[in-house]
């Protein structure tokens, strides 16, 4: 038999490969893609004089390789969306490859004091945000009090008057942030022996939050919140404590 024949038999023999198989491959190629290491890091200052160390900036080197990584992983995708058809995957699917993708290169936590509002210790900075989609960030506010950092006995204020001063506190965290009530999702309150505080001072707490929200808000529902009691918080005089998380906008 001539050599060409054979190999036309042979080729009629192999089985063919089903359509669309090969989408897989530069499907794995996209989730394949390592997230590179960013190990450049520069201080940012906020207000006056407060400079905390955020996440790690890129160096131009770092930039063009990311590029070059989102480049080639935008072609891949474009390969996989023109199979699609062949195996049935609608083309959402592939279009939601790439936004992750690109949300995890370019997410950085962001740590930082608003001006006018030190830390009360250098280990504690009060606000965080980090990108959560490409159009929300979370922003996460630690604890404000009501007490002035190394305040002496004649600067501590009765129980209300620390409410409203760490209320106030939130409203300049939450002005430095690029936030509002309106982002607020949940908050935390802890109070120093709740169980055997006077009820009136519940009652001057509740009053105290509810002006303070409904001043911008007007009657819309306040945030979720706990109602913690403890034994104590971070200084003897301090008896109230908020914490704030919000969703806010890019």
């Amino acid at each position: 038999m001539p050599e060409r024949v054979q190999e036309s038999r042979l080729a009629r023999e192999q089985p063919k490969a089903r359509k669309g198989t090969n989408l897989l491959n530069p499907l794995l190629a996209i989730t394949a893609i390592p997230i590179l290491p960013i190990d450049a890091s520069r201080d940012k200052t906020y207000g006056q004089g407060n400079t905390i160390t955020v996440a790690a900036e890129t160096e131009t080197t770092t930039i063009i390789i990311i590029i070059i990584t989102i480049i080639t992983s935008l072609a891949v995708a474009r390969k996989a969306a023109a199979a699609v058809g062949a195996i049935g995957i609608r083309q959402p699917y592939i279009k939601s490859v790439i936004p992750p993708l690109l949300l995890v290169m370019s997410s950085k936590v962001e740590i930082f004091n608003p001006e006018g509002h030190p830390s009360q210790v250098p280990s504690y900075s009060h606000v965080s945000t980090v990108p959560i989609s490409s159009t929300h960030r979370l922003v996460s506010f630690a604890g404000q009090v009501g007490v002035p950092p190394n305040a002496s006995l004649d600067q501590v204020l009765p129980f209300s008057g620390q409410v409203r001063a760490a209320l106030a506190n939130v409203d300049k965290c939450l002005a430095a942030a690029g936030a509002s009530k309106k982002d607020i999702v949940s908050n935390r309150q802890y109070v120093v022996k709740l169980q055997s505080r006077d009820p009136k001072d519940f009652d001057a707490r509740e009053e105290i939050f509810m002006d303070w929200w409904k001043s911008t808000e007007g009657d819309r529902l306040p945030p979720p919140d706990t109602y913690i009691g403890v034994d104590s918080l971070a200084s003897k005089h301090i008896q109230y404590e908020i914490e704030i998380t919000c969703v806010a906008s890019l």
